[in-house]
């Protein structure tokens, strides 16, 4: 695919994002962190974290740390909204255990079966790897540790996961579905 072509395909993402209220005009709003193209040049999913996403995992681990519950990363669907053709808008972010959600990513999927959520969650680990933050993999799901004294006694225990995640944290088995 030519890159005139790619251009056209972020200027149409950022229309369709601008209709649906996810992004102010400024065209520096957002970090594109994977896409997936098809042979047509049509997009199947396009996934991007806001600039301002680092201020608001900072904001998110600092008020879940106040609970003094474990972390996760987290894929939502529950709040995703479907516009149409163009596909679905999928929100991932960091739960915890008192079901706070934080959203840092976004992805716009074409189709529900895809592997595009697993790409959201990596993209959510890494940036909180890279703020410092030491994100151990239980299964598919990610616990975020930030080395407090509070927050590594509430992982320890075993910990109650809100209904919507499906799952279950122990400290010798890791997660498991309930």
């Amino acid at each position: 695919m030519s890159s005139s072509n790619s251009r056209l395909q972020i200027k149409g993402l950022l229309r369709i994002l601008r209709y649906i209220n996810l992004l102010p005009e400024n065209n520096e709003a957002l970090w594109y962190t994977h896409h997936d193209m098809n042979e047509n040049g049509d997009y199947n999913s396009i996934q991007w974290l806001l600039k301002d996403s680092i201020a608001i995992v900072k904001d998110a681990l600092d008020a879940c740390a106040d609970t003094g519950l474990p972390l996760m990363i987290q894929v939502d669907y529950t709040h995703s909204k479907i516009i149409g053709e163009k596909g679905m808008i999928g929100t991932v972010g960091i739960a915890d255990l008192g079901f706070h959600f934080h959203p840092i990513a976004h992805d716009l999927n074409k189709s529900e079966n895809t592997n595009d959520s697993d790409h959201l969650i990596k993209t959510a680990a890494l940036l909180l790897i890279i703020l410092g933050y030491k994100v151990e993999i239980h299964g598919k799901k990610f616990a975020i540790m930030d080395g407090s004294k509070q927050l590594k006694n509430a992982s320890e225990r075993n910990g109650f996961i809100p209904k919507r995640c499906g799952v279950h944290i122990t400290r010798e088995a890791g997660v498991r579905p309930r």
